[in-house]
């Protein structure tokens, strides 16, 4: 399957928003159980520098996405999301390189959750550091890992 990194709107990845939602790849946090994943990029939409980048395949159907975040030389990567029958690829770790490649920050921030071992080996492999961590904050009793990455 050949595919091909561009960018998305919000209307692209409902479906992948609605298959996260349904296997429960976004917690929300005890503050706000009622905040789903789709109310949060509806949220984000508004926000001045949003973007979503992802895969589509030969057909146009998304295979994943990530959203940015751009301010000035700052880039904050938020939730990103890999179809599940596309995972193990490196897909993930592409979205996150091309973000880089595309945007050429200085600073690089992201946050995932305890339990997220797949965005935090990620990060890891990038040379994010975890700056800050809230304990059990999210509605599963997870921690919430804040990341950032001096490039």
């Amino acid at each position: 399957m050949e595919l091909q990194f561009r960018e998305l709107c919000l209307s692209n990845i409902q479906g992948l928003l609605y298959e996260a939602e349904s296997n429960n790849s976004f917690l929300p946090y005890k503050s706000k159980p009622n905040q789903t994943i789709s109310l949060l990029m509806s949220m984000f939409a508004e926000i001045e520098g949003f973007k979503i980048y992802g895969f589509t395949d030969n057909k146009g159907e998304v295979c994943s996405f990530i959203v940015l975040l751009t301010d000035g030389n700052s880039l904050d990567i938020g939730p990103m999301y890999v179809r599940e029958d596309l995972r193990g690829l490196g897909l993930g770790k592409t979205q996150v390189q091309k973000a880089i490649n595309n945007y050429k920050p200085s600073v690089v921030n992201a946050r995932t959750w305890s339990g997220n071992l797949a965005s935090q080996k990620i990060f890891a492999e990038f040379g994010f550091e975890i700056v800050e961590l809230i304990e059990d904050d999210r509605i599963n009793g997870d921690s919430t890992l804040f990341y950032r990455c001096k490039l």
